[in-house]
């Protein structure tokens, strides 16, 4: 099955970053409908449930509660072992993020972690993406590369940012000279590489 395709030949997302994004909207969408129906079973005047006048009591009404269900957690397993990637990868709620080539015992550790409800992030990784800091990009020379990684052309770009296309290729211009590169495609490669597209 290819990439970005999901189990029944539907798509779905491209890669572990879209998807640890797809699956934490989900998870808030889940846990904002469990909060209304929370809100359902209010009591009232004499101290009875209202709604559902027959609530069973228990450890089996606790486990079959919207609240009680498991919530996807997210570990995403790649071969990019790129600073970026991770950032990206935990800002769209993934709770891990390993190198395929991690010895089996850390893949192992880490995925009890993740069970625990904790974060996990391969070390050297870790540590690279310390290093890298903060974006020196401004909000519209990062929008103007994520138009440039998309494969717009600068009229497109243009067209999508309402700006000139003479002002779009002064933000890549700008960028090209902050991250050191040559072109405008080695600009999309640093900042994507460094997480900051």
């Amino acid at each position: 099955m290819p990439a970005g395709t999901r189990a029944d030949g539907t798509p779905g997302p491209s890669d572990g970053i879209a998807l640890a994004q797809e699956l934490h909207e989900l998870q808030a969408a889940q846990e904002a409908q469990a909060q209304g129906a929370g809100q359902e079973g209010t009591t009232g005047p004499e101290g009875r449930a209202s709604g559902s006048e027959s609530r069973a009591s228990g450890p089996e009404s606790r486990a079959s509660g919207p609240e009680s269900r498991a919530q996807p957690r997210i570990i995403v397993l790649t071969t990019f072992g790129r600073a970026g990637y991770l950032r990206r990868t935990m800002e769209a709620g993934a709770q891990g993020f390993m190198v395929k080539d991690t010895p089996v015992e850390r893949l192992v550790d880490a995925i009890r972690r993740v069970d625990q409800g904790l974060l996990v992030v391969d070390p050297e990784l870790a540590a690279q993406s310390l290093s890298v800091g903060a974006s020196p990009l401004t909000t519209k020379e990062t929008e103007a590369l994520q138009g440039a990684a998309a494969g717009g052309s600068t009229a497109k770009i243009a067209a999508t940012l309402f700006l000139s296309e003479g002002t779009v290729r002064n933000h890549i211009s700008s960028a090209i000279g902050k991250l050191g590169v040559a072109n405008r495609a080695e600009a999309v490669r640093a900042a994507s590489d460094n997480g900051w597209i």
